[in-house]
């Protein structure tokens, strides 16, 4: 409802309510200045018993007054006179309830004085007050420096035939005004009901010249819903698409710079072979050994382009699963890597196995390239560590020569050291890869894991290697998850990381072959 009708109906409303509020008042007013005159009437008659009764010459307040006069020798007997002044009030509406229907029932008479320069005279009934009962206060002696107050407990109304009296006025009036209330709810009500129907009968009216109107409105409204949940549909159909080409081109990045990385590192060691046949004498011996080794690295290369070609042919979310021995894979790929971590890194690469076979069910290319990813974050961090150790060694003071040579040497000569152990523990078959290289910080630990985040960037040590794209991690943990494992870094800065894959294990079904690890 709009405020202009609002307005209409509160005007239109208005002469009902002020009539039937006009009526109210008046039968209020009536009925309050019914029973005050009453209440004034009955303490009247009860402040003219009280003040005027006399018993013998005096009244009650001529008592008080001479009893403050008296002296302390002659106190009893006036106190005495006042006592008995208070008993024949009492008792005369007690024993003539029946007789006096203009006198009220006194329960209890309070004579108090201020200051107390008298004690407290008490007359009572013996009769038990009723709760609602207040008392009554007269004041007897009133000057500067002393009052005399009289409390009584009083019930008027107290007889029958003055309540009767009493009670058929008050039903006569109240006769009367009802009528008049009656009178005036049935105008008000009149008022409004007519009131009412001539604004429903124009609501009415306008509703149906208004009906037309709004159907063309709710036809052109659908129509519109229509072509905006087309358009809806549309958009979603595109942004469904758009995701989808988003995540293969993520994954063709993440895989891409994967492979890239790993050829980058696999391609050092045939070029410092080389490079050696050319630009150090040798003999002819060891100029064809260091060629060989040299062929067999490109033999490696060449292989691992393939295993690139397969995977991107059949799509990397999914990898041939195949029976793997986790033992015979980190076994290939010590006897692939450690030669050159010793020599070209200065990284001591050491394998742990477990006493048994443990079967794993998985890809083992993606494995290798998730091995080898994290083989080159160790190194890194020993480099950083070695450096680390190199910049502490020069800027600490020592006491002479020998002994800042002897320092910077230890520094220099400090070997990285990577750890691949296996093992199984109930159903979980782990790799676990541990270095002493130089950790990672808390906010680099909560980090690691996401594309394209690196702290290498701008590192010297990298410079000309195509590192610091941010994609190892993110790559290792893809390859775990597609296995249904999981990975579990613990890492302090200065006190080595160590990361721990674990899989589901498996029973081993067909014997598998040490050269497939080698050649894949």
């Amino acid at each position: 409802m709009t405020t202009s009708n609002w307005w209409r109906y509160l005007r239109g409303l208005a002469p009902a309510v002020m009539l039937f509020a006009i009526v109210l008042g008046i039968i209020i007013y009536a009925v309050e200045n019914r029973l005050r005159d009453e209440h004034e009437f009955e303490e009247n008659i009860l402040k003219e018993w009280v003040l005027e009764t006399r018993v013998g010459q005096a009244t009650l307040g001529q008592l008080v007054e001479q009893y403050l006069a008296e002296p302390a020798t002659n106190q009893e007997q006036r106190r005495d006179a006042v006592l008995t002044h208070l008993s024949v009030l009492g008792e005369v509406t007690r024993t003539n309830q029946g007789l006096l229907p203009l006198f009220p029932f006194v329960y209890r008479m309070e004579l108090h004085f201020t200051p107390e320069v008298r004690p407290d005279l008490v007359w009572s009934s013996n009769s038990p007050i009723p709760r609602d009962i207040k008392p009554q206060a007269f004041t007897l002696v009133d000057r500067l420096d002393l009052k005399a107050v009289l409390l009584v407990y009083v019930q008027l109304r107290a007889f029958a035939s003055r309540q009767e009296e009493v009670t058929q006025r008050q039903a006569q009036m109240q006769h009367g005004l009802s009528l008049i209330a009656i009178a005036a709810a049935a105008v008000a009500l009149l008022w409004v009901w007519l009131f009412l129907h001539r604004e429903r009968s124009l609501e009415l009216s306008e509703y149906r010249s208004k009906e037309e109107v709004d159907k063309l409105e709710r036809q052109r409204l659908t129509e519109q819903l229509l072509r905006e949940e087309e358009e809806l549909k549309r958009k979603e159909a595109e942004k469904q698409a758009l995701e989808s080409r988003t995540k293969l081109y993520a994954d063709i990045s993440v895989l891409a710079g994967s492979y890239a990385h790993n050829i980058k590192n696999l391609l050092v060691r045939p070029n410092d072979l080389l490079e050696r046949c050319l630009t150090q004498s040798q003999s002819l011996e060891m100029d064809k050994q260091m060629i060989g080794e040299a062929r067999d690295s490109l033999r490696v290369i060449s292989e691992r382009t393939q295993q690139i070609l397969r995977t991107v042919r059949r799509d990397m979310e999914e990898p041939e699963n195949k029976q793997l021995n986790l033992n015979e894979l980190a076994q290939a790929f010590y006897q692939q890597w450690h030669h050159l971590a010793l020599q070209q890194w200065k990284l001591e690469l050491l394998i742990r196995l477990h006493d048994h076979p443990v079967f794993i069910l998985g890809d083992a290319s993606h494995l290798q390239q998730a091995l080898e990813n994290l083989l080159c974050n160790a190194r890194d961090a020993t480099f950083d560590e070695r450096n680390k150790r190199r910049e502490q060694a020069r800027s600490q003071v020592y006491t002479n020569a020998q002994q800042r040579r002897e320092g910077l040497l230890a520094a220099a000569s400090w070997m990285g050291r990577v750890t691949l152990s296996v093992l199984r523990s109930e159903n979980q078959a782990l790799l676990i890869l541990a270095d002493n290289g130089s950790g990672m910080s808390e906010e680099t630990l909560k980090r690691c894991t996401d594309a394209h985040y690196t702290t290498k960037r701008d590192n010297a040590l990298h410079e000309g290697l195509a590192s610091g794209m941010g994609l190892g991690l993110n790559f290792v943990i893809r390859v775990i998850e597609q296995h249904q494992g999981r990975m579990e870094i613990n890492s302090q800065p200065r006190q080595g990381t160590t990361i721990r894959l674990n899989f589901p294990a498996v029973k081993a079904t067909v014997e598998p072959d040490l050269h497939s690890y080698a050649n894949e």
